[in-house]
């Protein structure tokens, strides 16, 4: 009898809370389907598994949130019109590669720039990318939201013409 006691003691509660975080989730997928992101997000960033209960029940419901916190970000800066900034290697890329890379993430004002510092070839390929500007900067992080019509620049190595 004492076991069974201690047995509802633990599980109970932890039962109780499993099933409000599924109610939370549903409440969730409502606000998202109706627009509501800030209030999504809040609710979101609520989702706490019990980690009296288990480390690896904290931990499902730690991703559960973190995938639900990414997912809402996502759709408010794309409501916003705001497009992530994509992850690409430019290095020994040719620009015409990572023109296309950024047209297809969905920003519409990509322009290159040729940089005549070539005299033989030998050390750069004409048309490998020197670096990225956006809205005159390079230094930008990859994964930062910013509008779809921000002015990128491609600057590459050409010849002279």
């Amino acid at each position: 009898a004492f076991f069974v006691a201690i047995m509802c003691a633990v599980f109970i509660p932890h039962a109780v809370k499993e099933h409000n975080l599924e109610k939370q989730i549903d409440v969730i997928e409502e606000l998202i389907e109706n627009g509501d992101y800030d209030a999504a997000l809040r609710n979101a960033e609520q989702l706490h598994g019990d980690a009296n209960y288990s480390r690896e029940n904290a931990k499902k419901w730690d991703e559960i949130r973190e995938a639900y916190i990414i997912r809402i970000e996502e759709l408010q800066a794309k409501a916003a019109g705001k497009i992530k900034i994509p992850q690409i290697d430019i290095k020994g890329k040719q620009y015409t590669e990572v023109e296309d890379y950024y047209k297809k993430a969905g920003f519409s004002n990509v322009f290159t720039e040729k940089v005549a510092d070539l005299i033989t070839g030998w050390l750069h390929d004409d048309g490998e990318v020197i670096d990225v500007y956006i809205n005159g900067s390079n230094q930008f992080s990859v994964g930062e939201y910013i509008e779809q019509y921000a002015e990128i620049v491609i600057k590459y190595h050409g010849f002279a013409d």
